[in-house]
């Protein structure tokens, strides 16, 4: 990449990491339609997932005391059981067609929430499990599986340090086998591992924004703004693939 792109992916990662830092999600769906400009699709999702997995771990340790162990764990393993699916769809079919797919189920979920509508969900165990699959699977084909569990926890009202918690565990774990499902594949390489490298100073400026400022965001303003994100991201990864 030249200097001026390097400057724009640049500051499309901070921004990325900021988000991230600041609501739990926003890295993948702020970063990857605009890394796309500049790299093919697998590369994209190769490098986001690596930043996703250092990144996730330093917003965990962060996050750790806030965990709710009860839904945590089924949405992770939920997660886990998704993500060798996602991988095949990754390998089998169109990237672009993945990200118009998982861009309208975001938009699908988010509006209704923006409007006001909540309906709680009574077996909330399962719809851990069954969400975390979802969101697994949207992970290691298109980098962007937070979604589903953002909307989820949104519906159900969590707070937000543990929203943030329970969201950051999820990404570390799915992004993290995500990487290892995809070795053999050969997409990650050297290259991509070199890109990725170069991208790591501005995520860790992002994250240290973002921390800072999810203290001073009341929890009524952090549900909408973490709707708001997801609608956005969901907009700009159409756009992307159509345009």
């Amino acid at each position: 990449m030249m200097a001026a792109e390097m400057i724009i992916v640049w500051m499309v990662v901070m921004f990325g990491a900021m988000m991230q830092g600041l609501t739990g999600l926003g890295f993948a769906l702020v970063s990857v339609p605009v890394l796309l400009i500049f790299l093919d699709a697998r590369t994209v999702v190769a490098i986001t997932l690596i930043l996703s997995s250092v990144l996730n771990a330093l917003i965990l340790f962060q996050t750790r005391k806030h965990l709710s162990w009860k839904d945590a764990v089924p949405i992770t393993v939920g997660s886990l059981l998704g993500v060798p699916f996602g991988s095949y769809l990754l390998l089998e079919l169109s990237p672009e067609a993945l990200k118009v797919m998982a861009a309208l189920m975001a938009l699908l979920f988010s509006i209704p929430l923006m409007m006001g509508f909540r309906r709680r969900i009574q077996h909330q165990q399962t719809a851990c499990v069954i969400t975390g699959a979802v969101s697994g699977a949207l992970q290691s084909c298109t980098s962007m599986g937070s979604p589903p569990v953002a909307l989820f926890m949104a519906n159900q009202g969590y707070p937000k340090e543990e929203f943030r918690g329970i969201l950051v565990l999820r990404s570390m774990a799915a992004s993290s086998l995500s990487v290892v499902a995809l070795m053999p594949s050969g997409l990650l390489n050297s290259h991509v591992a070199l890109q990725a490298l170069l991208m790591v100073p501005a995520m860790l400026m992002g994250l240290a924004v973002g921390s800072l400022l999810v203290k001073a965001v009341p929890q009524d303003l952090f549900r909408k703004l973490t709707i708001v994100t997801i609608a956005v991201a969901a907009l700009l990864s159409l756009a992307s693939v159509l345009i």
